[in-house]
């Protein structure tokens, strides 16, 4: 291939190389610097010359990616993993998206343990979850299991009171009236995402302090 010429974008974050044939291929300015097509806008005289077409086609192709990636994230954050799963179905090479993934990371625009943490904090204090709900959560999110249990160990919830809450919340007119109402009432609290104990605890200590 032989490049006849480039020229850079309005916003000069990206340059365009055009090929003898007239094909065009778009990359951000950091892979022309990285590569050392960028010295072309700076001396034009230097063209042309031979490129490896095959490294600059794998470069527009990365940056079509990271295009499409950035666009997904418009509609809101997603996961490394979910996002990933996106770009396959529009038959982005694997290695392709791991060099557009990258790009979103380096930036700050891909972070899953940053996500991950506000998802704790909506699941918790939103839906009252507990902790075990929320990893089940997080993972069927695409977040891996170390991720999720990171998440909730940096987070500084008090779950025991978030549990008293959800206590008052189910039961503002009336706790169960017999032992079959009351072994249905704790299911229900243990699906929410805590544990047996915790949840017998917080209701004798609820009916105590009810009495």
């Amino acid at each position: 291939m032989v490049i006849t010429e480039v020229y850079a974008s309005v916003g000069g974050k990206e340059v365009t190389c055009v090929d003898e044939q007239g094909e065009r291929y778009t990359i951000s300015l950091a892979d022309a610097r990285k590569t050392g097509i960028a010295r072309y806008l700076e001396d034009p005289a230097l063209l042309p010359e031979e490129e490896d077409g095959e490294m600059l086609d794998f470069l527009a192709r990365k940056m079509r990616c990271v295009r499409y990636a950035a666009y997904l994230l418009g509609f809101g954050d997603k996961t490394r993993k979910a996002l990933l799963m996106k770009l396959r179905a529009k038959d982005y090479e694997p290695d392709v998206c791991e060099a557009a993934l990258a790009v979103l990371e380096n930036n700050g625009l891909l972070d899953d343990e940053r996500l991950c943490a506000r998802r704790v904090e909506t699941l918790a204090h939103g839906k009252l979850y507990g902790p075990r709900r929320i990893k089940s959560e997080l993972i069927a999110k695409g977040f891996t299991s170390s991720q999720a249990e990171n998440a909730l160990d940096e987070a500084e919830i008090d779950f025991d009171e978030l549990l008293e809450e959800l206590i008052h919340k189910l039961t503002r007119s009336r706790m169960p009236a017999d032992e079959k109402e009351l072994a249905a009432f704790k299911n229900k609290l243990v699906r929410y995402g805590y544990s047996y104990s915790s949840v017998s605890q917080a209701l004798a200590d609820f009916a105590a302090y009810d009495e």
